[in-house]
């Protein structure tokens, strides 16, 4: 933890509460909202978390439209 302290400490996006009972839990203000963090488990928060409009453009596009897209903005990718 004070590895990310020392290197985040200016950065606004960055909040640490120091006068929280649980000294392992940190927030990062994401564009869309706050993320409270825990440092044992901070890398896999949100793994999952794709928004809405995303899901909805994944439920409605048929197999070829999403290589299409995928294709155009992932340099590299291929489906071969």
């Amino acid at each position: 933890m004070s590895t990310i302290l020392s290197t985040h400490k200016h950065n606004e996006k960055f909040e640490f509460n120091t006068k929280a009972k649980n000294k392992d839990k940190f927030t990062v203000k994401h564009s869309a909202k706050e993320v409270e963090y825990d440092i044992k488990t901070f890398i896999v928060k949100n793994v999952d978390e794709i928004s809405a409009s995303l899901e909805h453009l994944f439920e409605t596009k048929t197999h070829d439209q999403m290589q299409n897209i995928l294709t155009q903005w992932v340099p590299g990718l291929s489906f071969a």
